[in-house]
């Protein structure tokens, strides 16, 4: 669902991975060509100093969020393949709620009843509209929960009728190396959290991948910096028409629905939601190398506002995005070096 932004006409990334020519043509032609378009633009809008040089970083080491995005793919699929880790199973929404409950993790609570939910559109006919989910605790596809709700310190940050507004913690772990016969340089084996961003949700969104995603610079500190949007990235078709062709990080200081300045704002339970992520990682999937954690903020079960909000994991996302948030480089960098170091001797060891 992610498309190549033109202004015009948003052109879906999938139609170069459908065919070995097509994938071809995107490494040759397409992703140059976007390049180059992209860091004449940038520097047209004043986002850029240096066309050249934005062209230059674009090709040869990129830091934008979709390609560390692929990077970050390509890191768990490989350690995936070469560990072969039952850790990667917790990508499993399922698995993954199970586990949280046996390790004594907050997770989403799950709906025992009813064995079979049916729902209906209030106008169609003839069989249309309707669904019918099968509850996974008793067998079946379906992870039936209640809706949970922001708390108050969040509601004052969002607009009304907002969706619930998830903190994402990325977080990572050098557990998979002794697995690759590898040991790390840093001997610093604990998960550590290393991007964190909230995703302030949109009036009247069904979730918050309709948002604006606000950086924590430091979640020890709970202030909220500057926002981002991707929106741009996600307008397929003629949806893109009159979007823009890029953005700048940390280019939006104000939730576009209520004109409220978020910079500086303080986001309570912020620093015990990144230990929390660290603690997930560390219990659940040490050897998973990064592992990006959407907490929930509800309101506390004792009723008052005053209180730290109640954290609750939604899921962990194991090919995961950094949202455009400030990322811990030197940490990231040396995380990834070790990787993929180690898992270039495992393959060299599987041809000898």
């Amino acid at each position: 669902n992610v498309v190549l932004p033109t202004s015009i006409y948003g052109v879906p990334l999938k139609i170069f991975a459908q065919s070995r020519p097509a994938a071809v043509f995107a490494i040759l032609f397409a992703i140059p060509g976007a390049a180059f378009v992209g860091s004449l633009w940038r520097c047209w809008h004043g986002i850029e100093d240096s066309a050249r040089s934005c062209f230059r970083r674009s090709l040869l080491e990129p830091k934008d969020w979709f390609q560390l995005w692929r990077l970050n793919c390509r890191l768990a699929s490989m350690t995936a393949l070469a560990t072969q880790s039952k850790d990667f199973l917790l990508e499993d929404k399922w698995v993954f709620i199970q586990e949280c409950q046996k390790k004594g993790i907050p997770v989403t609570p799950v709906m025992d009843m009813p064995h079979t939910l049916v729902a209906k559109d209030v106008l169609e006919e003839g069989g249309m509209g309707i669904h019918v989910l099968k509850n996974v605790v008793h067998g079946g596809r379906w992870i039936l929960q209640e809706k949970l709700e922001n708390c108050e310190a969040l509601n004052r940050l969002l607009p009304s009728n907002a969706p619930l507004s998830t903190l994402r913690v990325v977080t990572g772990s050098r557990g998979a190396l002794p697995l690759l016969e590898a040991g790390s340089p840093t001997q610093a084996q604990a998960a550590k959290a290393l991007c964190t961003v909230w995703r302030a949700g949109r009036e009247g969104a069904a979730t918050d991948h309709s948002s604006v995603m606000v950086d924590l610079p430091d979640a020890s500190k709970e202030l909220l910096g500057t926002g981002s949007s991707s929106a741009h990235w996600y307008a397929r078709g003629l949806k893109s028409l009159g979007m823009p062709l890029s953005s700048a990080d940390g280019a939006i200081s104000k939730h576009p629905d209520t004109g409220k300045v978020l910079k500086g704002e303080r986001l309570v339970g912020a620093s015990a939601a990144a230990t929390l992520c660290e603690r997930a990682h560390e219990a659940l999937m040490p050897t998973v190398p990064l592992a990006g954690w959407d907490v929930a903020f509800c309101t506390p079960k004792g009723g008052s506002s005053d209180e730290q909000p109640e954290l609750v994991l939604l899921e962990a996302n194991l090919s995961c995005n950094f949202f455009r948030g400030s990322v811990a480089w030197d940490e990231y960098s040396t995380l990834i070096d070790e990787h993929f170091a180690a898992i270039d001797t495992w393959r060299k060891r599987q041809v000898a």
